[in-house]
């Protein structure tokens, strides 16, 4: 495919982790011409992908969308003193040009990967100056090259169709072959419009080799049937290389071409198309925006809410009648409260971790009630209350009653059945009530009254415990040292371990079981614990591009 040389550095990527990033998604290797990097007089614009058929299609959408466009402006201001640029700055990429007579004359560079974002940003920048989108027209440059501005005006049948829709939405369009860009003047929907209908005329080759005895049919014949230039080339031996050439907006119909000729099964490709502006046309305007011009704006966290506040429509959550005013509310509040009492009683008190921890001490060393009389010291792994996870539970059953709840919640538990009664909960480590104890009180009650006799009970498993923090969005460009790993996980105490080792973020990640077990991360749990979250680490790292 054809990629104006001005954009690959972009496509490219810091380090090439953007079109790693693409490779990883598609399976497809990508290659750049190499000439670029040693010649600034003959730049090559092709861009070659080698891959499967669908794979390829794919990356071409990818590498396409990753383009970066400019959207130029020219916005009125009508109110004293200049607009806030530095808050439209964090949010875009955005720059002033000129300021004439009020008018400001602004760019804005983003990428291309959804029309969505693109119209975003616009309207943003639209609301901010108090404009409406429908009085304002924006000028977009697309690179063009001259078999493209030779197709539009050649080619009958597709001068026509840009030229009606042109007529139609309102679009001017101008034709510069010497610096070899087509101009384009309009509403900001219908320009972004005749831009993907342009950049869908660029030149693209579908290559590939095969042997003459596996060309099942006819070149001339296929290349008229589907009006394609098919050429063959001997490559060696009996083998040809056979290339088709079309345009982006038939790539598929050359991927059709080469099934015919190797009498292949047809392909399923996925025709649907994200960034179509049609699918837009039907979105409303953004609202205003809540805050007055001349004050300074609330900051945002990310793009995604401001797309959610401009794009769709408020969510109002449904409103509960009151049950002192709606009789049908009370009796069915009233029935609810009859059919799970434990969810509505409020009196419930979580239990004193300080207390438990003493009582556990007691029971190490009483010698009492042991079968033995050395004293059991605790162990390096605690379940949830301090209590040693080599400690029997039919043991902690008999010897003392930590049950807080009331006497009809004790009733009903000695009424279950036995198989109940005697099966395990596991537990958790002691540093994981950190994250027990700062989680919101509903939650607390909820996992108290839930399961109350399984609270203190001891687990032959320490892994099993479903409130272990795997679940977290484990994003490798949020956690850059190991230091918040460890705190995230509960384990900020073998950090000593780390640092006497000098391991960085790149090394943790390169750490397995025996590997912890050997800097001095002594316990099986804080092993596993750290394990399990470097290979999310290392999984979200190969997904953003990094060599592991």
């Amino acid at each position: 495919m054809e990629l104006h040389h001005s954009l690959h550095s972009h496509i490219i990527g810091k380090g090439g982790r953007g079109i790693q990033r693409i490779m990883k998604l598609t399976s497809c290797h990508i290659h750049f011409p190499d000439s670029n990097k040693y010649s600034d007089a003959n730049k090559s614009d092709q861009v070659s992908i080698s891959g499967a058929p669908m794979n390829v299609f794919a990356a071409q959408k990818h590498l396409r969308a990753t383009c970066p466009i400019n959207i130029y402006m020219d916005l009125p201001w009508f109110n004293p003193g200049g607009p806030d640029m530095r808050y439209l700055g964090t949010q875009f990429e955005v720059a002033i040009l000129s300021v004439e007579a009020n008018v400001y004359s602004m760019v804005l560079k983003i990428s291309t990967e959804h029309d969505t974002n693109i119209l975003f940003a616009v309207r943003f920048i639209l609301n901010h100056f108090g404009l409406k989108e429908e009085f304002v027209n924006v000028r977009i440059d697309v690179t063009a090259k001259d078999e493209v501005v030779a197709l539009l005006e050649q080619n009958e049948d597709h001068r026509n169709s840009v030229q009606d829709m042109c007529a139609q939405l309102g679009v001017t369009m101008h034709t510069f072959q010497i610096s070899q860009y087509i101009s384009l003047f309009g509403p900001p929907i219908n320009v972004l419009t005749i831009r993907k209908y342009i950049i869908s005329l660029s030149t693209i080759y579908v290559t590939f080799d095969a042997q003459l005895a596996e060309i099942l049919h006819p070149v001339n014949c296929v290349e008229t049937e589907m009006d394609l230039q098919i050429v063959s080339k001997k490559k060696s031996g009996e083998i040809y290389t056979i290339s088709i050439k079309s345009i982006e907006r038939r790539i598929i119909d050359a991927f059709r071409a080469r099934e015919i000729l190797l009498g292949l099964p047809p392909t399923m490709f996925d025709e649907s198309n994200d960034l179509e502006p049609s699918s837009f046309t039907s979105l409303p305007p953004p609202p205003p925006l809540q805050f007055s011009i001349f004050d300074n704006p609330p900051r945002s966290t990310s793009s995604t809410e401001n797309i959610r506040m401009f794009l769709t429509p408020p969510i109002e959550s449904p409103k509960s009648p009151d049950p002192e005013d709606s009789p049908l509310a009370a009796s069915i509040l009233k029935g609810a409260k009859e059919i799970t009492p434990d969810l509505w009683n409020k009196k419930k008190t979580k239990p004193d971790r300080s207390e438990m921890l003493i009582k556990a001490t007691q029971v190490i060393f009483d010698d009492t009630i042991l079968t033995n009389s050395t004293p059991r010291y605790p162990t390096d792994l605690w379940s949830g209350y301090g209590f040693s996870c080599s400690l029997p539970a039919d043991l902690l059953k008999g010897m003392m009653n930590l049950s807080t709840d009331d006497e009809t919640a004790r009733a009903s538990r000695d009424s279950d059945p036995p198989s109940t009664r005697s099966a395990l909960c596991s537990v958790q480590e002691e540093d994981e009530l950190s994250d027990f104890s700062i989680s919101s009180p509903n939650n607390c009650s909820r996992i108290i009254e839930k399961k109350p006799k399984n609270i203190f009970s001891a687990s032959t498993s320490a892994f099993e415990s479903p409130t272990l923090p795997y679940e977290l969005q484990w994003d490798i460009n949020y956690f850059t040292d190991p230091s918040m790993v460890l705190a995230q996980i509960g384990c900020s105490e073998y950090m000593t371990q780390l640092r006497d080792q000098e391991i960085d973020m790149h090394a943790f990640l390169l750490l397995d079981e025996q590997n912890l077990k050997d800097i001095g991360v002594s316990t099986i749990g804080a092993r596993k614990k750290i394990h399990h979250a470097i290979l999310k680490l290392r999984e979200s790292a190969r997904q953003n591009g990094y060599s592991i």
